[in-house]
């Protein structure tokens, strides 16, 4: 799944989707036109354009499970600390067990960061390490993460369970 696809550039770069190795991958925006663009330019290969909103997400109202892969490539960028801790939660709460999350952002040590919003009047928030942690720490406070985790694996003679919430803590 990846969220706030965009034009989906990166689809044209995939081996994985050029050798039909992806069952589907949901390209969620809630741009109507990128998601034309989209749906122009990968007409007969496993994208699945939906239009949807961040908000919806967060809602619960647009939801995913079992996913191998969730990400946002574009999106984090814009998003205050609040809406991309719960949209983060939401994000893991997708994966199947062992899948994979990504989220990218500008990090704070870029030297174009100047360039970038005098010039192109582009302004960003960008994040260090220790911000990304932070864009994170909502994964178990909204009932999915690490809980979830737990509960879809099963209790292991209780392992498991007391594993979680140490992690979570």
């Amino acid at each position: 799944v990846s969220i706030a696809c965009g034009h989906l550039r990166e689809a044209a770069l995939s081996r994985a989707l050029a050798g039909d190795r992806v069952g589907e991958l949901v390209a969620l925006d809630q741009d109507v036109e990128s998601l034309s663009l989209v749906r122009a330019t990968r007409p007969n290969d496993a994208v699945r354009p939906l239009v949807a909103t961040v908000r919806q997400i967060i809602a619960g109202h647009v939801t995913f499970a079992g996913q191998d892969l969730v990400y946002s490539a574009g999106l984090y960028d814009y998003l205050e600390l609040p809406v991309a801790r719960r949209l983060t939660a939401r994000m893991f709460d997708m994966l199947r067990p062992g899948g994979r999350l990504l989220v990218a952002n500008f990090a704070t040590n870029l030297r174009a960061i100047g360039y970038m919003e005098t010039f192109m009047d582009w302004q960003l928030i960008y994040r260090d390490e220790e911000a990304i942690a932070l864009v994170a720490s909502e994964i178990d406070r909204l009932g999915t993460g690490f809980d979830s985790l737990a509960s879809r694996l099963g209790d292991l003679d209780g392992r498991a369970g007391s594993f979680a919430t140490r992690v979570a803590a």
